[in-house]
């Protein structure tokens, strides 16, 4: 499989490498069906297959429009979350962001600000994109804290828009505007 990205970008704690074969693993799979991961990432459910998670993670490997990368803690080589910038919408010079930590042992380190301000980097200087936006559930407080430490502004709210676990909620819209394009 090829990916777009074949950038390695390395922070402090962690790396971000190109997503492979070797990440589509048992443990990756565990994460998406956790209880408590799938209350907080919209796509998760609790009856992920292996094969779901492959064939998921080669469109997104194989896709043009995607930047699909594995993140690798810097003091055990351990595979502990994936990290997405895409669909690449060049037309318009806007990239969604996307990330699981789906080790839990590495939440609340700094991990997901030292990912995004990564991807944010490699977004604004490398993709040169005016702008990086993405949609967090409401009640997904510690990723919100996250996105405004990096300078991601609200733009507006959805209300209702995902129903999860037989209960609507509200999807907060946020967006970081590449400061060397103003």
């Amino acid at each position: 499989m090829n990916s777009v990205s074949t950038v390695e970008l390395n922070g402090f704690h962690v790396s971000l490498v190109p997503f492979g074969d070797q990440h589509i693993t048992e443990t990756y799979v565990g994460w998406l069906n956790d209880q408590e991961m799938s209350k907080i990432i919209l796509s998760a459910e609790t009856t992920t297959t292996l094969e779901e998670c492959r064939a998921y993670a080669e469109s997104l490997i194989l896709s043009n429009e995607n930047h699909f990368f594995a993140m690798i803690a810097n003091d055990t080589k351990e595979h502990i979350g994936n990290f997405r910038l895409g669909p690449h919408d060049k037309h318009n010079d806007r990239i969604q962001l996307g990330m699981m930590i789906g080790n839990k042992s590495y939440w609340g380190r700094g991990i997901g600000s030292e990912v995004v301000s990564l991807g944010l980097n490699f977004a604004f200087e490398i993709l040169n994109v005016h702008k990086v936006f993405l949609d967090v559930r409401e009640d997904n407080l510690g990723a919100i804290r996250i996105y405004e430490k990096n300078n991601f502004f609200h733009e507006g709210v959805l209300k209702e828009h995902v129903k999860k676990n037989n209960r609507f909620y509200d999807l907060v819209l946020m967006s970081a505007i590449n400061p060397g394009l103003n």
